[in-house]
C-alpha cells in the first residue's frame, strides 16, 4: 500500500519529464523543417547559378571561336606580307623607316671655315668693349690741358681725345685679325674696319657717360655689371631664344648685340641691310650716351670752368 502511495506521488514528476520531451522534440521538428526549406532554397540556387555557368561558358567557347579565326587570318596576312617585303628587296629599307621615320636634313647657310671664325663675332665685340674700359684706367677724365669756356667744348675735347685712341685699337685689332691671322669677310673688308671704328667709339662714348655722371669707381663697377649681362644676353657664344626669359627680355637693350650681329654680317651672313642697321642703333648708343652727359653734367661744367677762369 505504501508503495503504490509512492508511485503516485511520483507519476505527475514523470508527466512533466514526458510533456518537456514532447516540447522538445516539437521544437526539433520545427527547426527540421525550417531547416529542409533553406536546403532546399540553397539547392535551387545552385541548380540556377550552374544553369547560368554553363551558359556562359558556352558563350566563351562561342566567342573564343572568331577570336582564334580572326588570329589565324591575321597570322596568313602577317606572313603574306612578310613575304611579298622580301620578295621586292626593301625590307631593309622598310626596317629603315620603322627604326628611324624621321630624317632630318640641315642646310648650312652661312658656313664657316672653322668654330674660332664663328665666335669671332663674339670676342671682338667684347674685346672692344674692355679696350673702350681699359681706356679709362690710363686717361684721367679730371684732367684737361687749357680749360675750355662752353661745357660743349669741355666735353668734346675730352671724348675726341678718348676717341683718337679708340679708334686706333679699333683698327690695329681688325688689322691683325683680317691680315695677320686671314679672318675671312663675306663683306668688303673696309666694312670691317668702318663698323669696327663705329662699336668703338659707341662703346666708348658709353663708358665716358657712366664714369662721368656715376664717378670712377662706380662707373667702372656698373661697366663690369654690364659686360657680365652682355656675355650672356648679346646672343654671342649661345642662342638667346634657348636662354632663361630674363637675357630674352634685355638682348634689344644692350649695345653688344648689336655689335654682335654687325660682325656676324660682315664675316659670314653679308646682309648689308642688318649691318648699317645694327651700325644705326650703335650710334645712337653713342650719340645718346654722350647727349645725356651733356644734358646731367652742363651745369656741373660751368660752374667748373667759373672756378677756374676765377683762379
Amino acid at each position: 500500500m505504501n508503495r503504490r502511495m509512492a508511485d503516485l506521488s511520483a507519476l505527475p514528476g514523470h508527466l512533466k519529464q514526458v510533456a518537456d520531451g514532447t516540447r522538445q522534440m516539437q521544437e526539433g521538428s520545427t527547426a527540421l523543417v525550417s531547416g529542409i526549406n533553406r536546403f532546399s532554397s540553397g539547392f535551387y540556387a545552385l541548380k540556377e547559378g550552374n544553369a547560368r555557368l554553363t551558359d556562359g561558358a558556352q558563350k566563351l567557347q562561342a566567342g573564343l571561336k572568331p577570336i582564334a579565326d580572326g588570329q589565324r587570318e591575321l597570322a596568313d596576312k602577317l606572313r603574306q606580307a612578310a613575304q611579298m617585303a622580301a620578295q621586292d628587296g626593301k625590307s631593309d629599307e622598310r626596317i629603315d623607316v620603322i627604326a628611324d621615320p624621321v630624317i632630318v636634313k640641315e642646310n648650312n647657310l652661312h658656313p664657316v671655315p672653322n668654330n674660332g671664325t664663328g665666335f669671332a663675332p663674339y670676342f671682338i665685340a667684347l674685346s672692344l668693349w674692355v679696350g673702350s674700359l681699359v681706356l679709362f684706367f690710363v686717361i684721367d677724365l679730371r684732367t684737361v690741358a687749357a680749360m675750355p669756356k662752353h661745357p660743349l667744348s669741355y666735353l668734346t675735347n675730352k671724348y675726341v681725345a678718348l676717341a683718337s685712341v679708340s679708334i686706333f685699337q679699333a683698327i690695329l685689332s681688325v688689322f691683325v685679325l683680317h691680315t695677320g691671322l686671314g679672318l675671312p669677310t663675306v663683306l668688303p673688308p673696309l666694312q670691317l674696319y668702318a663698323f669696327s671704328v663705329i662699336t668703338g667709339l659707341a662703346f666708348t662714348a658709353i663708358m665716358f657717360f657712366l664714369l662721368s655722371v656715376l664717378g670712377n669707381d662706380v662707373g667702372r663697377f656698373v661697366a663690369v655689371l654690364i659686360l657680365m649681362l652682355q656675355l650672356a644676353g648679346s646672343g654671342g657664344s649661345y642662342p638667346v631664344e634657348l636662354e632663361p626669359g630674363f637675357f630674352s627680355f634685355i638682348h634689344p637693350y644692350l649695345p653688344m648685340t648689336y655689335a654682335v650681329d654687325g660682325f656676324r654680317q660682315l664675316i659670314s651672313i653679308g646682309g648689308h641691310k642688318a649691318l648699317w642697321s645694327d651700325a644705326a642703333v650703335l650710334a645712337g648708343f653713342g650719340i645718346g650716351s654722350l647727349a645725356l652727359l651733356f644734358l646731367i653734367k652742363r651745369r656741373t661744367i660751368l660752374l667748373e670752368i667759373n672756378e677756374r677762369t676765377q683762379v
